[in-house]
């Protein structure tokens, strides 16, 4: 069993799984009001795939660092009160 295991390439896999997340929290911030976050994350993940091309490995990094935005931009931009 192990052999066949060693045989599959997981980085597809890996890669579809943080795109679905990156869409679904732009839908998310969509429907929850923050247009900017959305635009942002949007823009990067564009901006990263037109600069990339087709090197998998690198808009691999592209959707992270647009995952990373979007989970981290309450702490970088806070509500003013």
């Amino acid at each position: 069993m192990n052999v066949f295991l060693s045989h599959i390439n997981m980085m597809p896999f890996l890669y579809g799984i943080i795109l679905f997340l990156s869409a679904f929290l732009v839908i998310r911030n969509l429907a929850r009001g923050r247009i900017v976050q959305a635009i942002a994350v949007s823009a990067i993940l564009w901006v990263g795939f037109q600069m990339h091309g087709h090197h998998v490995e690198s808009r691999m990094g592209v959707a992270i660092a647009a995952l990373l935005l979007d989970l981290t931009w309450s702490r970088m931009f806070p509500k003013r009160r």
